[in-house]
């Protein structure tokens, strides 16, 4: 399930999303899905924005904040 958060498209080809077992559960896991077959590509690590969701901006990055600090995310 998703995590209480919504997925978003990190660019043509990946979808970033919080998976969780349950929708109200307090920690996600952060993966990057194969846009095409939802397949796990890549479990990401960053930081859960306090009160939102990651912003994926669609050229291969994300924002987070907390409220005073927007952080630009990106893959290798």
């Amino acid at each position: 399930m998703f995590g209480g958060c919504t997925p978003g498209c990190v660019d043509d080809r990946r979808i970033l999303v919080a998976a969780a077992e349950e929708p109200w559960a307090g920690e996600a896991a952060r993966l990057l899905l194969d846009g095409r077959t939802l397949r796990p590509l890549a479990d990401v690590a960053y930081p859960r924005a306090p009160g939102g969701s990651a912003v994926p901006l669609g050229d291969g990055t994300w924002l987070t904040h907390d409220g005073e600090t927007v952080q630009r995310w990106t893959t290798p």
